[in-house]
């Protein structure tokens, strides 16, 4: 389960660099140096909401009243989509640390793809049956709602003036 920033929402940007700059050779820099470090912060945020930083707050386990029960007997932390740190806990590290095992990020002039590698992320995101046969509600783990790609915007923006205003 992956989301892709591609080059194309950031084309006026690129173009004004290019006018009051040098050409780029390649958008991965920028990628690097702003795209991954905004995507880890953004789904710290989501997880810190429960979803609710950058769309739908994600539901509670109300209609999963076994995979409940299962959490609270393994002393896992209530909350949507956590565990405990050091336990089972996949997901959340997988997305808010860069050098987790299951991390996913790639750069390319095209765009960058960020997500994770964990089984069960796209059940999550799409909802469906969990291991208890509970039909679980579709929790979107990774989504930047409108103002996220605002901020987005502008981090770029203020990278390309910093590297422009050679600081």
């Amino acid at each position: 389960m992956e989301i892709t920033v591609k080059a194309r929402g950031l084309k006026s940007l690129i173009a004004k660099w290019k006018r009051l700059a040098r050409p780029l050779a390649t958008l991965v820099p920028i990628f690097e140096a702003v795209v991954h470090d905004f995507m880890l912060d953004h789904m710290k945020r989501r997880f810190e909401s429960g979803g609710r930083y950058g769309g739908e707050p994600w539901a509670r386990y109300r209609s999963e009243p076994k995979y409940r029960r299962y959490k609270k007997a393994a002393g896992a932390d209530p909350r949507p989509l956590w565990w405990k740190p050091g336990s089972r806990e996949m997901l959340r590290p997988s997305l808010i640390k860069a050098n987790h095992p299951r991390h996913v990020w790639r750069a390319s002039r095209q765009g960058a793809r960020f997500g994770t590698s964990v089984p069960h992320a796209a059940r999550i995101q799409q909802g469906g049956l969990n291991q208890f046969g509970e039909t679980a509600p579709p929790r979107r783990i990774v989504a930047l709602a409108d103002p996220q790609r605002r901020r987005l915007y502008r981090a770029v923006r203020d990278y390309l003036l910093k590297v422009w205003r050679g600081k």
